[in-house]
């Protein structure tokens, strides 16, 4: 049994973006298909477990009835259900930690058993538990960054503007409690960083392992190194080179990403800078927060279908906005024609080539929730496209929280408010945005080309594990 918003009922869901499909077998259930609402998985899942019968519930298969108990949701949750996946945090474990710990707000419980810190999808599921256990439960309104330095962000960025704080240790020896904590410094970090467009002090303390070794750290305690390969267009020199290098430094492995790059993983820590030298490649950035890569098609240098020049235009616009930090990971897109070979309608930014137009989409996703982008705006040639994505990275990066995907920033501030104070903005708002985006620029830096020695010495030192002394 499968629901699709077909054409009758367009007009009523114009932009749900919501597909489910039920598979029932002899008034059984057996399987289920969710994109772009989740919600109702521990429902189904309760189903699948319980090899309940369904024949009474047909009605409410994939819509469930309006609860007169608004706790029953919970209350069908076993204790030893995992709730938050990503940390591995059962119900019984949060009620514990409510009881035990006074916790009234989604942030204490947040910071008390790290569940709902990951992906976030069951952030809904931990509030319900919070509402229907804590007899205190107060509802949040503005979030603060963290109990180091108790004021919201946007304050934070108002703070370090009018008052010229330009390190991390200053916001935290006046605003906060002198010492900060492993949540609050790589966002303090971050805020410091985009007022000051890169004109700031650098603390290596505030940021994660990743940005200290500039590398992406695995589950085995070895790197992955990832090349910048523009557009996804690379020579055969480079591919030497990778290769060289991959058989040089015995890589395990060497895997083409779905983003047209290749990964070379099993790397030591001691290899790093090595690699580094001996690829001569720029950062790909595979390890930050920050821009990714600008996927393409091969548009009409190739392809008989290509209405506008993919490749060109995805180079550029990474070359524009390459080693360049934001809120969270950015992932852009360019495709040559509505085809959308390179996925850009599910990216963070995404330019779509029409018969003599771009279209301009943002806040797209396709991870545990798909959304499809938002149209920007629509302009006839290249630097117009290129101009637009440039005026909604840089107002991203301005306005949205630490750690806050585009797609949850667009929904949160709403596309028509994004639209207003961006491409449709005065004409000097436009230039301020470019103009504190390309100062950023200009002060950005590749941590491969521009190699310095180490800050530390045990920067590069790979630490080896304890053997264990038990028989």
């Amino acid at each position: 049994m499968a629901v699709r918003y077909c054409r009758r009922r367009r007009e009523a869901f114009p932009a749900l973006g919501v597909y489910k499909k039920l598979l029932i077998r002899g008034n059984r259930f057996a399987g289920v298909v969710l994109v772009g609402d989740a919600s109702d998985s521990n429902r189904y899942m309760d189903w699948l477990r319980n090899d309940a019968d369904l024949l009474l519930r047909r009605r409410n298969l994939l819509f469930p009835e309006p609860e007169k108990d608004r706790g029953a949701s919970v209350a069908e949750v076993a204790d030893s259900e995992t709730v938050c996946g990503c940390m591995g945090v059962t119900k019984g474990a949060i009620i514990g930690a409510i009881h035990e710990k006074g916790i009234p707000t989604l942030a204490q419980l947040k910071e008390c058993t790290r569940a709902s810190t990951g992906c976030g999808s069951c952030t809904g599921v931990c509030e319900q538990i919070l509402k229907a256990v804590a007899p205190d439960f107060e509802e949040e309104t503005k979030k603060i960054l963290y109990k180091c330095v108790p004021f919201p962000q946007e304050n934070l960025r108002e703070i370090i503007r009018s008052q010229k704080l330009k390190s991390v240790q200053q916001v935290l020896d006046i605003y906060g409690n002198g010492t900060g904590c492993e949540v609050c410094k790589p966002a303090l970090s971050y805020l410091v960083d985009v007022v000051w467009c890169g004109d700031h002090e650098e603390d290596r303390s505030a940021h994660f392992i990743n940005d200290r070794v500039h590398a992406n750290i695995q589950n085995d305690g070895t790197f992955s190194v990832v090349p910048r390969i523009r557009g996804g267009v690379t020579s055969p020199s480079e591919l030497r080179r990778i290769a060289d290098v991959a058989e040089k430094y015995h890589v395990r492995m060497v895997k083409i990403t779905g983003s047209q790059r290749i990964d070379l993983l099993g790397v030591e820590k001691s290899d790093l800078p090595k690699i580094w030298a001996d690829l001569g490649m720029p950062s790909g950035q595979a390890y930050t927060k920050g821009v990714r890569m600008v996927k393409t098609c091969v548009g009409t240098e190739f392809c008989r279908f290509g209405v506008q020049d993919a490749i060109a235009t995805g180079i550029e616009l990474e070359r524009q906005l390459e080693n360049l930090y934001t809120p969270h990971k950015t992932k852009m897109a360019v495709t040559g024609c509505p085809r959308n070979c390179s996925e850009a309608t599910v990216k963070d930014i995404g330019l779509v080539g029409q018969e003599g137009s771009w279209q301009v989409v943002v806040g797209g996703a396709a991870g545990k929730n798909v959304r499809k982008a938002d149209l920007l705006i629509t302009v006839k040639t290249n630097e117009e496209a290129i101009e637009a994505a440039m005026l909604f990275f840089q107002y991203y990066r301005e306005n949205a929280n630490y750690l806050e995907r585009t797609y949850d920033f667009v929904e949160r501030i709403g596309i028509e408010k994004i639209r207003k104070e961006t491409v449709y903005a005065m004409r000097e708002q436009k230039r301020d945005l470019l103009r504190r985006l390309r100062k950023a620029k200009a002060l950005s830096r590749d941590a491969w080309l521009e190699r310095e020695a180490p800050a530390h010495p045990t920067q590069f030192v790979q630490i080896q594990p304890m053997e264990s002394t038990i028989q």
